[in-house]
């Protein structure tokens, strides 16, 4: 519902929630008896063609085998295929929360209390890109909020604002928020800092004109009310007054399973993520499907009274991969698409040892605490005959109803291909794909998608139906030295083959964005932290259609919502 705007930035009213929740539960919860999507349609993206200097990868498209991790200076300089690096920050870490401007980057940093080193300068690091080959740190952003800013780092370019809020250490939500004004993107201005009452931010996404920004709280397992669950509308008119305006809590448990949030140009229209998982005793029979829901939310926009969020028709389901993370309301050749990434697949499930490197392997939720030790090993996963890791979906948007169109996949988040990497040291998330940036997002012909150890992966998905991978960069592995404000010291002891050694043998893209107008990527990935790389000439010329046009404005995810 609607709120009236209080007089105090620190007074909040807490509007009812029934309406809401009766929308979403009468409208969505029948969608459960109906069966998941069980064949995704989509092909492997064709495998990019590389230049004769390029230091590619050995294995199958996307994988880095055990040769490429453990040979005689198999990590020296990484891997790359029509990617070149321009340059880094140095050596430390990163977390996963990462944001850009026309000339900064905005990125979280890890501190796990328990591990050494504690860090010097904690928070918000904003690096001066003003010269992309040679990007220097100017400040650290300390308040609060910033403190521990994970996943939840937005940047509204157009108002130039920053928002992140603080999340403790066992992920929970609803601490401190931050706004900051970064009209001056070196000398970010803090405008807000304080709790604002059950508003939990972990990803979200503002609207095109910048005055809100929806908030998804990722799944708080801690909460005893759902509280955690909740999605949020703060009015940042004033951005030293935020104002929820507007809140969804759906009471079944099914559907609180969202990570992130997405929003229409018109603001008229949100779409959320369900993320499906195995079940409490780890049984493909208990499987959770993933999803994906559409909102009506045009009286929130429109600040009408007693605003309503009306669910648009059911929520789509498919059961072939877990961890929904990100979605992308894109334009390509006049068509409307919804690009969905999910970041496991069912060898995130596994617990199992020995193996072909002798190692003790560890399963991720077993090790971190999630849940019982999974019940089946990679071999009885990989029978299922699905992904091995997550890959990213796309669904056509006719009017507010999606459809499954295609995907955009690699050859090692193919079905077949799922035992070929059960037995290497990958964590967590492995080589699935996570967060996503593009060209233009009302004309998309170029795709750029953080794929952890699989690295940064571009695409041409100018034809859907047919996408292209056209480069690649993995970054180099650290080994035993693991960089301090890395995410991956907590996931060190907790990837499939990773056990006992510590060793990093992959390093793992979190983030990624195109800038430079398209001719270059900024990205963050656990060990080697912020990095930029560019298109190699030869690929420019060999593909002048896809990058022959001026991408300055609406172009990029943070354009898109600043070119008004």
């Amino acid at each position: 519902m609607f709120n009236e705007k209080t007089s105090s930035a620190r007074a909040y009213a807490r509007p009812s929630s029934a309406v809401l929740v009766a929308a979403l539960v009468a409208t969505a919860s029948p969608a459960f008896a109906a069966p998941p999507i069980s064949a995704p349609v989509g092909p492997v993206a064709t495998a990019a063609t590389c230049g004769k200097g390029d230091r590619t990868e050995s294995g199958i498209q996307g994988q880095t085998p055990l040769a490429d991790r453990f040979g005689p200076g198999s990590q020296a300089g990484g891997f790359n295929c029509n990617l070149q690096l321009v340059s880094q920050t140095g050596e430390h870490g990163a977390s996963m929360g990462f944001a850009i401007s026309d000339k900064c980057a905005y990125l979280s940093q890890w501190q796990a209390p328990e591990l050494a080193p504690v860090l010097e300068n904690p928070g918000v690091v904003v690096v001066d890109v003003s010269d992309s080959a040679r990007p220097k740190i100017a400040r650290y952003l300390q308040t609060p909020g910033m403190l521990h800013g994970h996943e939840s780092i937005a940047v509204h370019l157009g108002r130039g604002l920053l928002i992140g809020q603080a999340v403790d250490q066992t992920h929970k939500y609803g601490k401190t928020t931050d706004i900051y004004d970064i009209s001056d993107c070196l000398n970010p201005v803090l405008k807000f800092s304080g709790v604002i009452p059950d508003f939990y931010l972990h990803t979200g996404d503002f609207t095109r004109d910048g005055k809100t920004f929806w908030a998804a709280p990722g799944r708080n397992e801690s909460s005893k009310q759902n509280e955690g669950y909740m999605i949020s509308a703060l009015d940042i008119s004033d951005p030293s007054r935020p104002q929820v305006v507007a809140r969804l809590t759906p009471d079944d448990p099914r559907l609180a399973r969202f990570h992130n949030i997405s929003v229409s140009d018109d603001g008229n229209t949100v779409y959320f993520p369900i993320g499906g998982s195995i079940g409490n005793e780890r049984r493909l029979a208990d499987m959770q499907p993933q999803g994906l829901v559409v909102a009506d939310v045009s009286e929130v926009q429109a600040r009408a009274p007693h605003a309503r969020i009306k669910l648009q028709g059911e929520p789509l389901y498919w059961d072939d991969t877990f961890s929904s993370h990100y979605t992308y309301p894109v334009t390509v050749r006049g068509k409307r698409y919804l690009f969905q990434s999910d970041a496991s697949g069912v060898l995130r499930y596994v617990q199992w040892t020995g193996g072909p490197t002798g190692r003790v392997f560890t399963g991720p939720l077993a090790s971190r605490g999630r849940g019982a030790t999974p019940a089946f090993t990679a071999e009885q996963a990989c029978s299922w005959g699905k992904p091995g890791f997550g890959y990213v979906h796309v669904f056509e948007l006719d009017g507010y109803v999606p459809s499954s169109a295609s995907a955009v996949k690699l050859a090692i988040q193919d079905p077949k291909h799922c035992m070929a990497a059960a037995y290497e040291p990958i964590y967590d998330y492995g080589y699935s794909s996570f967060n996503c940036d593009f060209d233009n997002f009302q004309d998309a012909r170029l795709m750029v998608c953080a794929s952890f150890q699989a690295g940064v992966r571009v695409f041409d998905v100018s034809d859907i139906k047919r996408p292209r991978e056209l480069a690649y960069y993995k970054p180099p592995a650290v080994g035993v030295a693991p960089r301090a404000a890395s995410l991956y010291q907590t996931f060190r002891d907790t990837g499939i083959t990773t056990g006992p050694t510590k060793y990093h043998s992959g390093d793992g893209v979190t983030n990624v964005r195109f800038a430079n107008n398209a001719r270059e990527i900024w990205f963050i990935s656990w060990d080697n932290s912020f990095q930029v790389v560019k298109f190699s000439d030869e690929l420019i010329a060999r593909e002048r259609a896809l990058f022959d046009r001026d991408n300055s404005c609406g172009g990029t995810l943070r354009d898109r919502k600043g070119c008004f």
